[in-house]
């Protein structure tokens, strides 16, 4: 039984037949064929989309691919050729216009893929083609996003199970150095990062002792060479006594550092 939706759709293919009917070798004049002509139906549908306000375009976009894919069975049983010609453009239209609007478009053409899977149609067939091929890849696949999820752990998705493979220290020290979307560093590679700015810092201390040590075992040497004219006063005798020891002291820690 023919719904009233039904009724709707059905009289807007007529009024396509009838306004546009197919010439004795069953052609429509200066269309190639349903893909062409679906594809005037789209930029009729994009021509018009102004009178509906946007947040009315994804349901009608439905409403119309569901509305022709549903009387096409009915189309093909009862009426001529001419009505089958325009109702499988009005799908391929429908589609297009779906395709520039919906966000879950994929599901959606799925659904009614054994609806229309038979109708020969190229630019079907290639959306048809694409969608189930990325459906399989996902299915056997999960892909993980770098940005969101730790680089140590790889998630594989196969036969229905997932196996999570422990990527080893060494990989993970690697990824996390080369790549610039990791947001998780592992903790090892933390530590390392510490101990070598700590190791940085001791370096640099021991650089100025030793710079330190050779100056003052400089200073003595002068002071002891100073010490042997007795033209000097007691007192810088006395700072001489104390540089040769700091200078003696020095060269017996300069082994150390």
């Amino acid at each position: 039984m023919i719904t009233e939706d039904q009724k709707y759709w059905i009289k807007t293919v007529d009024e396509r037949a009838k306004s546009m009917p197919l010439n004795a070798e069953g052609k429509l004049f200066g269309v190639s064929g349903i893909d062409e002509l679906g594809s005037l139906h789209l930029e009729e549908y994009k021509s018009f989309e102004f009178n509906i306000p946007p947040e009315a375009r994804k349901g009608v976009a439905i409403d119309r691919l569901e509305g022709f894919i549903g009387i096409r069975n009915y189309i093909y049983e009862n009426n001529t050729n001419e009505q089958k010609f325009h109702v499988d453009a009005s799908i391929v239209g429908a589609v297009l216009y779906a395709e520039s609007i919906l966000d879950d478009f994929n599901d959606i053409l799925l659904k009614h893929k054994k609806n229309i899977e038979n109708i020969k149609s190229d630019i079907l067939s290639e959306l048809l083609s694409k969608i189930s091929i990325s459906k399989e890849f996902d299915t056997n696949i999960e892909r993980v996003d770098p940005k969101l999820n730790p680089p140590s752990i790889k998630t594989i998705k196969k036969d229905g199970d997932y196996v999570n493979d422990l990527i080893s220290s060494n990989d993970i020290e690697e990824k996390v150095n080369e790549s610039e979307y990791s947001i998780i560093e592992p903790v090892k590679n933390i530590k390392l990062k510490e101990e070598k700015k700590e190791e940085k810092k001791l370096k640099i201390y021991l650089l100025v002792g030793y710079l330190l040590s050779i100056f003052a075992g400089f200073i003595g040497i002068l002071f002891s060479l100073l010490l042997v004219s007795e033209e000097i006063s007691e007192n810088i005798k006395g700072h001489g006594y104390r540089m040769m020891v700091i200078s003696v002291i020095s060269l017996l820690i300069k082994p150390y550092l």
